[in-house]
């Protein structure tokens, strides 16, 4: 019967470093990019997944619409298409 208590216990033990070393983490950063998200207004540069940069004239719950300089031309995406906020101090 040691043996068995053992090997539920190692089995345990994987599952809970599992959910420490790749759930958790996961969690943290989904939670900060929706907050992201969430604080997005007119004005922001963003740069979107596809790496298009470009600054914010128009939100809404869902999309946003996204002027591109130096054309001024403009794109409607999804949020979940946003990938940073880019800050003046971490502009190129």
């Amino acid at each position: 019967m040691p043996g068995g208590l053992m090997q539920i216990l190692t089995l345990v033990i994987i599952c809970v470093a599992f959910y420490g070393f790749l759930l958790l983490p996961e969690r943290k950063r989904r939670k900060s990019y929706n907050e992201m998200l969430d604080s997005l207004k007119v004005g922001d540069r963003v740069m979107t997944r596809g790496g298009i940069i470009g600054n914010i004239t128009q939100l809404d719950e869902e999309t946003l619409i996204l002027e591109i300089e130096p054309d001024g031309i403009k794109i409607t995406i999804a949020k979940q298409g946003i990938s940073t906020r880019i800050n003046q101090e971490t502009e190129m």
